[in-house]
């Protein structure tokens, strides 16, 4: 399928999303790079990338654009990623060659996948996430939409994330628990019961705390 990438977000992920993007097309991929839309116009000042901001999030989508959306931040993820739908918006997922995906694992659109990434057998994988460098899916989880995995994160096998949850570096939730939606796990930190929706985690073991203030995710 020959599409028009246009990758939502022109800050660090959004670099690096560029690059997953051409290592693609270096394998063969037949999309061409659009651009980037940023609410900051100059977002990319003082990096200058061979392509460009060419608007932002308010674009109107052309026939053949295509979206992925490259911000590290869940809640945003989601918001972007309705605000472009109710305009027409398609997403593609970018997944870079050297991540693991297997065969039966179901990707939804518009994911961000690094590289080294893990997702295992089986693994359900909603519309919208980000699975950044080494992170882990284990086989049989359940991730929901707008989820942000950083560097080094684990769902373990048989886990579930609700929607719009974040996981910081290194963050684990151990086999078979439950990560209510819009719910943050902090750095380092292991979840080894269930938690439930619009809860903060921290330390190992991991104790949640309601989050002060929430956001529909």
């Amino acid at each position: 399928m020959s599409y028009r990438l246009i990758i939502v977000g022109a800050g660090a992920t959004g670099r690096e999303a560029l690059h997953y993007a051409q290592e693609l097309r270096r394998d063969g991929a037949t999309f061409s790079i659009g651009g980037f839309l940023d609410d900051n116009a100059d977002a990319l000042k003082g990096y200058d990338p061979d392509v460009h901001v060419i608007g932002n999030r308010d674009y109107r989508p052309q026939t053949d654009d295509a979206f992925v959306i490259a911000v590290g931040e869940a809640q945003l993820r989601a918001e972007l990623h309705e605000h472009l739908m109710k305009h027409g918006a398609r997403f593609v997922s970018v997944v870079h060659p050297s991540a693991f995906v297997a065969t039966n694992a179901r990707l939804g659109p518009g994911c961000l996948v690094a590289p080294f990434a893990f997702i295992g057998a089986h693994a359900v994988v909603d519309a919208n996430v980000l699975v950044n460098v080494h992170a882990v899916v284990g086989h049989d989880a359940r991730i929901g939409a707008h989820c942000v995995l950083c560097p080094g994160a684990s769902a373990s096998g048989f886990t579930t994330l609700g929607s719009s949850v974040f996981m910081g570096t290194n963050a684990v939730v151990v086999p078979g628990k439950s990560v209510g939606r819009g719910s943050q796990i902090a750095a380092g930190s292991v979840v080894y019961n269930d938690m439930e929706a619009d809860h903060m985690a921290l330390g190992n073991p991991a104790r949640a705390r309601k989050l002060a203030s929430t956001k529909k995710g």
